[in-house]
């Protein structure tokens, strides 16, 4: 992230400027602006904006999550393979997984007989590389994987 970059966010966090003004400020400033083509880029990007004019995201942090948005992962892949010989294979857009959790504010999801909150999760994908985060083998011999790609 560029030096003004961070200035855009420190203008917002001090609300000198709106959030729509800090995103078309802030796009020009990319090292790749045709990547906000993508929506989901656009959604991770105006989420940090968001959270920055609400206060509860730090130029710093926010700075952090953009260079993120640059580098990684745009794309859930979720594998599902029973002992059985069933397989299920969904690939999502991280955008709509960004929205469809939002609306399950204060769920949880076990994962090897860890309660994990949905927002934890979502917070662990946001960050994470490309590459599989999560594998759950039940005691019935089925398997999870959650990879982001």
């Amino acid at each position: 992230m560029t030096s003004e970059q961070h200035q855009v966010l420190t203008m917002l966090a001090e609300g000198r400027v709106t959030e729509d003004e800090a995103f078309r400020l802030y796009i020009p400033l990319d090292a790749h602006p045709e990547g906000f083509g993508d929506g989901d880029r656009q959604q991770q990007l105006r989420r940090i904006l968001h959270e920055v004019a609400e206060g509860t995201l730090a130029p710093e942090q926010a700075m952090a999550d953009a260079e993120a948005t640059e580098t990684h992962a745009r794309h859930v892949r979720i594998r599902v393979q029973s002992r059985r010989g069933e397989q299920v294979n969904v690939r999502l857009p991280l955008g709509l997984v960004n929205q469809v959790a939002s609306w399950l504010p204060g769920r949880h999801v076990r994962v090897n007989n860890t309660l994990i909150s949905v927002d934890e999760l979502l917070d662990l994908i946001r960050r994470a590389g490309v590459g599989q985060i999560i594998e759950v083998d039940s005691d019935r011999g089925d398997r999870v994987t959650l990879t982001l790609e």
